[in-house]
């Protein structure tokens, strides 16, 4: 089997990688309910697994599908939750007024650059 190719340019690549990376282990569609305090409500929608058969293109991945105009306004970073989120760090509890919530206590300027340049290129 040849090794798997993300769609689309160059930052939509790096975009859909960053929040692979660092979000998909929280927000995607087959993480299990459990009981008790967790930093995230797996009842959320959004999904930022990337998975082999939807990486035909862009738009039809579950991160294009679940976020863009929920926590995505397409050409407007400003605009947009998830930029909101990747740009600031809470001091104190965890919680969900940050992205990721757990292990980070800086924000990462390159990842939120990426972020920013993706959505500011996505046409409305």
């Amino acid at each position: 089997m040849p090794d798997p190719k993300l769609p689309g340019n160059e930052t939509e690549r790096a975009a859909l990688g960053y929040l692979h990376a660092n979000c998909s282990h929280c927000h995607n569609g087959s993480r299990p309910e459990t009981d008790g305090p967790r930093c995230y409500d797996p009842r959320n929608d959004l999904d930022m697994f990337l998975q082999l058969s939807r990486l035909v293109s862009v738009d039809q991945t579950p991160t294009y599908e679940t976020m863009v105009g929920s926590a995505i306004e397409p050409g407007d970073p400003e605009g947009s939750k998830l930029l909101e989120l990747v740009s600031r760090r809470s001091e104190g509890e965890i919680g969900t007024d940050q992205m990721p919530p757990l292990a980070t206590e800086r924000i990462d300027a390159e990842g939120v650059a990426i972020l920013e340049k993706w959505i500011s290129e996505m046409k409305p």
